[in-house]
């Protein structure tokens, strides 16, 4: 068996009672209490050599090595010939992090027939970032054994996921070499292909899966997911109604149809759906609820939207974006106080949230209070350092701040990082004209009117100034007037 870090033990089990549990699960609980009260009367326990690697993984887990090596020594002393047992001890090394000696003590076995042998050393190697190495063991055990390759691969691809998934992808793409029509292995490659942002391969093998199995409502959503993103609504909304007709009150999808029309601004259609859902799917009212003050808020009505939103919020049910639009309507209205209250809470519940951090920020910097406005900025770049809007709404702060250097500083950061968008381009015209000789400012919003055809205005309202580079001229008719 190849050793798996997923526990077979659920820790919700330590709050339950024996009562309405399984007999497996009771006769689990029951091994872990007679092992632990055999480890502190310092004595001896016979068990077979599965129990030993279950509760082996389960201690592991839990980093309780004294027991794992209590376990061991149970294994070395009555299985010391069974290979299962003999790779665990390299495997408690690699558990305490010692990967080196751990990768020592593995070669030394001379198990290299045993694919569990290869799996525990691609997990070491992958520790040691020797990935190379890593994937070459996992391409092994699929080469060794075709029939059984599908089989081991979802415990292969978990050495290199998340951290290494071109790794994880060629693994995957050597199986699905003896495995072609095997569902879990392409769905998992265009799972890959997705993350990567690969959309047209990732729908290639979402496609390929549904040949397989046609009534996938993975397969079909997350088909769906992809045509959005490159908003091809309509292609979407075609992917969801496939999921629908699968399961009509699915309630993942049901949401997603909901949100396609309003994107594809059918808001009647809309609207009758969302009010059709509400009361087919009482769990999910609120967020329904919240989609149709999401209707209201992009027809401008934001006073029946901001009632509907505050009637989510007071419930608890707070979908993000949906109370982002809360917030706008907020600052829309110069309601600082309120849309702070609205920040505040929903930090509690979503405190990494880059769009709700930068919405606080700006309502900071709206009441002046410009210093804790830097601190929220500053967490967002944190989270998303290469965005380059979040760097100039930071350099902007600077700059209005007098915090000249910083502030140049940012911009310059978000040019190189998009060079060819709009913004950067404008700020670095700005700050040409601000703090240089200004003799750039023509390529930069050159470059900027590609984009945006509105770019020397953008420029001028920034930096009204800066119309003395653009138009020189028209200074000189000032002077001859005087």
């Amino acid at each position: 068996m190849i050793f798996d870090d997923d526990a077979w033990y659920n820790d919700e089990l330590d709050d339950e009672t024996n009562d309405g549990i399984d007999p497996e699960t009771q006769r689990e609980l029951q091994l872990i209490d007679k092992v632990e009260e055999a480890f502190k009367a310092g004595k001896q326990l016979y068990l077979d050599t599965e129990d030993i690697d279950e509760l082996f993984s389960y201690y592991c887990l839990r980093k309780e090595f004294e027991y794992a090596a209590y376990l061991l020594s149970l294994g070395e002393q009555y299985h010391k010939d069974d290979e299962l047992i003999q790779i665990l001890r390299p495997i408690l090394l690699y558990q305490q992090d010692k990967n080196e000696e751990a990768l020592r003590m593995i070669d030394a076995l001379d198990l290299q027939h045993n694919p569990n042998w290869h799996y525990n050393r691609a997990k070491i190697l992958t520790a040691l970032g020797r990935i190379d190495e890593a994937e070459k063991e996992g391409e092994y055990i699929i080469e060794q054994d075709k029939s059984n390759s599908a089989l081991y691969t979802r415990d292969i691809i978990n050495i290199f996921l998340p951290e290494y998934p071109e790794a994880a992808k060629q693994i995957l793409l050597s199986a699905l070499l003896y495995n072609p029509q095997h569902f879990d292995i392409i769905m998992q490659i265009a799972f890959i292909y997705s993350e990567e942002g690969d959309t047209e391969k990732a729908l290639y093998y979402f496609d390929q899966a549904i040949d397989i199995e046609p009534y996938s409502i993975l397969a079909w959503i997350e088909k769906c997911k992809l045509h959005a993103i490159s908003q091809r609504y309509e292609e979407a909304l075609d992917a969801v109604e496939y999921a629908l007709a699968i399961e009509p009150n699915h309630q993942h999808a049901s949401l997603i149809k909901a949100h396609l029309l309003i994107d594809l601004e059918k808001y009647e259609e809309a609207g009758e759906y969302i009010a059709e859902k509400a009361e087919e799917l009482p769990a999910l009212y609120y967020d329904f609820q919240a989609l149709q003050a999401d209707i209201l808020y992009l027809q401008k009505d934001y006073s029946t939207a901001a009632k509907i939103y505050k009637e989510c919020l007071a419930n608890d049910n707070c979908p993000i974006d949906s109370m982002i639009h809360y917030v706008d309507i907020k600052i829309e209205q110069h309601r600082w106080k309120e849309a702070l209250d609205i920040c505040k809470t929903l930090l509690s519940s979503y405190p990494d949230n880059v769009s709700l951090l930068e919405h606080t920020a700006q309502v900071y910097e709206k009441t002046g209070c410009k210093h804790i406005a830097v601190k929220y900025l500053r967490k967002c770049i944190r989270l998303m350092p290469d965005n380059p809007n979040l760097l100039l709404l930071y350099a902007g702060l600077m700059l209005d701040m007098d915090n000249v250097q910083n502030g140049i500083r940012y911009v310059r950061k978000a040019y190189k990082i998009a060079p060819t968008e709009a913004l950067p381009n404008i700020m670095m015209a700005v700050v040409n004209a601000q703090f240089y000789n200004g003799k750039d400012i023509t390529r930069y919003l050159d470059v900027a009117r590609q984009e945006d055809e509105n770019a020397v205005n953008i420029f001028l309202n920034i930096c009204p100034r800066g119309g003395r580079y653009l138009f020189p001229d028209k200074d000189k008719d000032k002077d001859k007037d005087k």
